[in-house]
């Protein structure tokens, strides 16, 4: 069932929901927020879609909870009975990680974002080695950082890195559990970097490559991954004509 599990993960359109017509509205005010919420449910009937997975030979194995509004980049748990994945709030403009059971399509959330997604940003989870944890990137205050928090969405978020440029691609945690790899790509080139995880307190990047052409993700990799032994990196590297 694992490996029929793992094989695919797509995002599906919702089928169609009926609206039920709406009163007249009775004042300006009334009548604005009848607008909205028609915006709105046509946003969610035009974007919403569902998690589904497929087996190895291309047919559907299992959907996972409600039609909804979701990222780009689900992620399986190493033991492949949750996923990690981005949901958008339509009504407040927010979007906050969750975590979903693959059987029970209940989830639980994982950071607490109240403000819209320009002030507030969560992308890119990735799980432990032992699924305890999830790390992300997350714009707080302005600046992107690495954080992490319990997978179950106990306690409070940690903020591992804060990064003083633009966006990181976080891609990988190591099997071992002590890095974490990201990269970041500018106007001058990309730069490939290793996180460690032991201590406390903002942890300080290890350089592992630079490059004056764009380090980041590919359609075959996703970003950057370390192997196995945590020795080695796969890595996409843009070519200069």
């Amino acid at each position: 069932a694992t490996a029929a599990l793992s094989a695919a993960l797509l995002l599906i359109p919702a089928p169609g929901r009926g609206q039920a017509p709406a009163p007249a509205p009775a004042n300006a005010d009334q009548k604005e927020k009848a607008l909205r919420a028609k915006r709105i449910a046509q946003n969610f009937e035009a974007n919403a879609r569902v998690l589904t997975i497929f087996d190895r030979q291309g047919k559907v194995a299992a959907t996972v909870g409600e039609p909804a509004i979701y990222g780009n980049n689900p992620v399986f748990s190493p033991d492949r009975t949750r996923l990690a994945v981005i949901k958008r709030d339509l009504e407040s403009d927010t979007e906050n990680l969750w975590v979903l059971d693959v059987t029970t399509g209940k989830g639980a959330r994982v950071t607490s974002n109240t403000q819209t997604r320009r002030q507030e940003q969560v992308q890119r989870p990735v799980w432990s080695p032992d699924g305890s944890q999830v790390a992300y990137v997350a714009l707080r205050g302005g600046s992107f950082g690495l954080y992490r928090k319990a997978s179950n969405g106990a306690g409070t978020e940690e903020l591992l890195y804060r990064h003083p440029g633009g966006a990181m691609l976080l891609s990988d945690w190591s099997m071992d559990g002590r890095f974490l790899s990201f990269s970041t790509t500018d106007l001058s080139g990309g730069t490939l970097y290793a996180l460690p995880l032991a201590g406390v307190g903002e942890r300080k990047p290890i350089e592992v490559l630079r490059s004056e052409s764009q380090v980041g993700a590919s359609r075959a990799l996703g970003g950057p991954r370390l192997s196995p032994d945590g020795g080695r990196v796969a890595v996409a590297i843009a070519e200069q004509e």
